[in-house]
């Protein structure tokens, strides 16, 4: 078993970020694009199992199940093939969340190389349809220091600006780097210069507040500070622990609404270990006296912990932690509270198997119900249940979500996609590399209903330098016709939004990507959505 804590806190633009002597310099303006495949990731073979696997993309898998008259057949289950949201290189942690306002989805990962020959980089993807497609949206690297700890946020300005809010360790040293959704106002704050671990969240609406935990480096102390995005800065950084007695502790934060925020972490004491919380009802401007959440049993070798709070009028709580159960038997289980964090208790176990840990857990800021998300051994698999607000100890059967294995060495990401379905991205290790995977509840392919949109046919097919692609529509509808290849990524967009009336369409490709170049050989898929109605058809490109 693989029980070993790591800092997980977890197209287009592009951003930079260089040090000098320890000061930021600001590339913000570069126009240089960089390939993201030459962000080149080393790692030690010895550290890493080759486990064989080779990556098959969802929409080829899906092809493979086509019926005999050639359409995609998907399986109605829950849980689909899982989507790959970058091929590999991701370091030691990742993390997402989902803007309120558009519903788009932004994923963030750490490439951790050596930190003296090759730049580490954070890097940010962004899907705009749910998770089924993702594209590289930005990221930023250090020419000579580690860079890690990555986190991810989105919050609302007092003017109803939507910031995506990302923390990262550079070396020591504690960053936030933040630009709105349309990729403009960069910019760079740092926290402290001195910290070995950290955790983010950030309540919702207009005017919210970012906060951060963290823990100051060569201390076992926790500290708070918070962001209003008013221009102010990190402010209030004040310490609320002064000694947990745990060598590199760990501590998570969560927001509620109404001014709720707390820090949940855990201390060592004389007699037992303590899991401990520390709440705030004022955004963050004081923190009421740390109060124990009762462990059952006097567990010991307490990890993984992590908080959420749903958004709704009454403030429910869920507090999930890893523990030693005894005879080395490591489990999984939690706590809820119905006041908001006041008074907790504790619960049950998620599920009976051994070696369960790295857990992760969100509420869904629009329906306040949680996803939980964990790792069990043997088999290194990712396990999912969920419940709601208003039954929150009501959890369904934990089930495996993952196509592949996880790496095991640190948590999935739990968190909810703009559907407001359960999600998960993890990490696996994939053809030589540490690849990014997403999936989510009720995640059944590409529906193939016919309420709108007739048969999809593309002629000719195999084709060499244009293919002319038909479909049908029972009603006007807005249009978007899109290219995809095997592993996902989209190629070009044929129609964006464009309105057909009801009839026979035709579009055409000429086997061209967005910039206007000539693609390789290969096969892609078009997409076709139409009032919520999606299609999808295969195309063989030959030389």
């Amino acid at each position: 078993m693989k029980y070993v804590l790591f800092s997980l806190i977890s197209v287009s633009l592009i951003f930079a970020t260089d040090y000098v002597d320890g000061e930021l310099l600001d590339n913000s303006a570069a126009t240089n694009v960089v390939n993201e495949s030459n962000l080149i990731f080393v790692t030690d073979s010895n550290e890493a199992p080759d486990l064989g696997y080779a990556y098959v993309s969802p929409v080829d898998r899906a092809i493979s199940r086509e019926d005999e008259e050639g359409s995609s057949v998907w399986s109605d289950y829950d849980w689909n093939d899982d989507i790959m949201v970058s091929p590999g290189r991701v370091g030691s942690g990742q993390d997402f969340d989902t803007d309120e306002a558009t519903g788009d989805m932004y994923a963030i990962y750490d490439t951790n190389h050596d930190g003296v020959t090759i730049r580490d980089s954070i890097v940010v993807y962004r899907s705009q349809d749910n998770g089924a497609t993702w594209t590289f949206w930005s990221y930023t690297w250090s020419g000579s220091h580690e860079m890690n700890n990555p986190k991810i946020r989105i919050a609302i300005d007092g003017a109803g600006v939507s910031w995506v809010c990302m923390m990262y360790l550079h070396d020591s040293a504690l960053y936030t780097r933040r630009m709105t959704t349309a990729g403009t106002g960069s910019i760079h704050e740092m926290i402290t210069n001195s910290a070995q671990f950290a955790d983010m969240d950030a309540d919702i609406g207009t005017g919210a507040y970012v906060y951060a935990t963290y823990v100051p480096d060569g201390t076992t102390h926790i500290r708070v500070a918070r962001n209003g995005l008013d221009g102010s800065g990190w402010v209030d950084d004040s310490n609320i622990y002064g000694n947990t007695g745990i060598t590199n502790p760990h501590p998570a934060i969560a927001a509620g609404n109404g001014g709720l925020a707390a820090v949940a972490f855990t201390i060592s004491t004389a007699t037992v270990p303590e899991i401990r919380i520390k709440r705030t009802t004022n955004n963050g401007a004081s923190w009421i006296f740390s109060t124990q959440v009762e462990p059952a049993g006097g567990w010991v070798d307490l990890a993984d912990i992590d908080v959420a709070f749903n958004r709704g009028t009454s403030q429910i709580g869920w507090l999930t932690i890893t523990f030693d159960f005894g005879s080395n038997d490591i489990r999984f289980g939690y706590f809820s509270s119905t006041d908001a964090g006041l008074n907790w208790d504790w619960e049950t176990l998620f599920n009976t198997g051994d070696d369960e840990n790295h857990g992760s857990i969100r509420a869904s800021k629009s329906t306040g119900s949680v996803t939980v998300s964990y790792n069990q051994d043997p088999g290194d698999l990712v396990m999912f249940t969920w419940a709601s607000f208003s039954n929150p100890t009501s959890f369904s059967t934990p089930i495996s979500i993952n196509d592949f294995p996880a790496t095991g060495y640190w948590p999935s990401t739990a968190g909810w996609n703009g559907s407001n379905y359960s999600s998960v991205l993890y990490t696996t290790y994939v053809s030589s590399s540490y690849a990014l995977y997403f999936d989510w509840y009720n995640h059944t392919g590409i529906e193939t209903s016919q309420a709108a949109v007739g048969s999809m046919q593309s002629s000719p097919n195999p084709f060499n330098a244009t293919t002319n692609i038909s479909f049908s529509l029972t009603q006007s509808s807005p249009v978007t016709i899109s290219i995809y290849n095997v592993a996902g990524q989209l190629v070009t967009t044929l129609a964006d939004n464009q309105s057909f009336n009801d009839g026979s369409h035709s579009v055409q490709w000429d086997g061209q990507n967005a910039s206007g170049a000539r693609v390789s050989p290969g096969v892609y898929f078009c997409r076709l959505n139409a009032d919520g109605i999606s299609q999808t058809h295969r195309m063989m490109m030959v030389r």
